[in-house]
């Protein structure tokens, strides 16, 4: 039994430390991706060790180093802030091969301005990683040129009518 202990501290040990590791990247980087949706540096984004918002350090607080909890901000900011450390971790996990990414009505109440901006970053990010956007709001994602488009709901009803004609 002792040495079923040890090896699983062992493994619990490895793996704080593995996630130790990347938390720092990805809190750099999706602050710097928060900051090109908002156009300016709005807040930084603490994670915790698991890659979950802890709060957010808005500008004007920063010599006080009091956060916000993120069930304070609105549900744009926090669709935003939820997709800068998702983006940043798959950008993380894909430095030595490309990966899939799949977002599910992720921007439902983000602005237009933001979203272009967004648009941009779904842009660049697709040079690193493959992702699937599943949406009822097609038309949000317009500013994305390379995306391709598919109607699920219109391939499932040709796919059953054409089973009936069988």
């Amino acid at each position: 039994m002792g040495a079923i202990k040890l090896l699983n501290d062992v493994m619990e040990a490895t793996k704080a430390g593995l996630l130790e590791s990347i938390a720092a990247p990805v809190e750099k980087a999706a602050n710097q991706l928060l900051a090109r949706i908002c156009a300016k540096p709005f807040a930084e984004i603490r994670l915790n060790s698991n890659f979950g918002a802890v709060d957010v350090l808005p500008g004007a607080l920063v010599t006080s180093g009091a956060g916000v909890a993120v069930e304070r901000l609105s549900g744009g900011e926090r669709e935003q802030l939820h997709l800068c450390t998702r983006l940043a971790l798959a950008g993380e996990l894909a430095r030595d091969e490309r990966q899939l990414l799949v977002l599910d009505d992720v921007l439902t109440f983000t602005d237009d301005d933001r979203l272009a901006r967004i648009c941009d970053l779904l842009s660049r990010a697709a040079e690193k990683l493959q992702i699937l956007i599943l949406t009822c709001h097609p038309e949000r994602f317009i500013g994305i040129e390379s995306a391709s488009a598919f109607d699920l709901e219109a391939m499932m009803e040709r796919s059953a009518t054409g089973a009936e004609r069988r």
